[in-house]
């Protein structure tokens, strides 16, 4: 829903940075404008990442309705990457602005605590808005338990989405779930998220059965 912020969570692999795409490409369908901010990988590298799976985000960066920007997370201060995002949600037009991701910008700062603070006041200002805002936040470890940092961010998310592997007769699969929505009720059951050339699906999740 507009003026709410979206939490993707899920160690590497599980696809965060794809529902990035899927909500900017869906936003600019819509005739929406959107901003998306890079902590931790390339334009180049993204854009070429979604043309991957279908989705042509290039010809809308060009025309400038998707604006693109990538940081170096040391070279930007929470204060003015915050005077930034709000210049570009002035202008009236970006009705959608994507953080990928906000781990890694929260972790190369020295004061993470004080930074999560004025994230919070930036995301109320864009929630006043009437701004979608996706957070992607990455868990570290193998199995993912570790968050990447000491810090609580989940209370940020008006909705959450878990994304993780699962191992089903020796193979990775990807799910997915909503274990947060403020704003209705939660879908609990865990999905199957299925990304490849073709591009993306949602399908209900069917353990393979067991064989012998």
């Amino acid at each position: 829903e507009s003026g709410t912020t979206t939490l993707v969570i899920g160690q590497s692999g599980t696809g965060k940075s794809t529902m990035a795409s899927l909500y900017a490409t869906a936003a600019l369908q819509r005739g929406e404008d959107v901003a998306l901010f890079l902590f931790e990988e390339r334009q180049e590298t993204f854009l070429r990442r979604s043309e991957g799976l279908g989705m042509d985000l290039r010809q809308y960066h060009e025309s400038g309705r998707l604006l693109l920007r990538d940081f170096n997370p040391n070279e930007v201060s929470p204060g003015e990457f915050a005077q930034i995002v709000q210049g570009i949600i002035d202008d009236g037009k970006t009705r959608v602005v994507v953080i990928d991701s906000f781990t890694g910008y929260i972790n190369s700062l020295p004061q993470r605590h004080k930074a999560v603070q004025d994230i919070q006041a930036l995301l109320k200002y864009l929630a006043r808005a009437g701004v979608l805002t996706m957070l992607i936040v990455a868990q570290h470890g193998l199995l993912g338990e570790n968050m990447g940092t000491d810090i609580d961010v989940s209370f940020l998310g008006d909705t959450v989405l878990f994304l993780r592997l699962q191992e089903s007769e020796g193979t990775l699969r990807r799910t997915i779930t909503v274990v947060k929505k403020r704003h209705g009720p939660h879908l609990m059951e865990v999905q199957e998220l299925i990304i490849d050339g073709t591009g993306v699906q949602v399908l209900p999740f069917n353990p393979l059965p067991d064989v012998g």
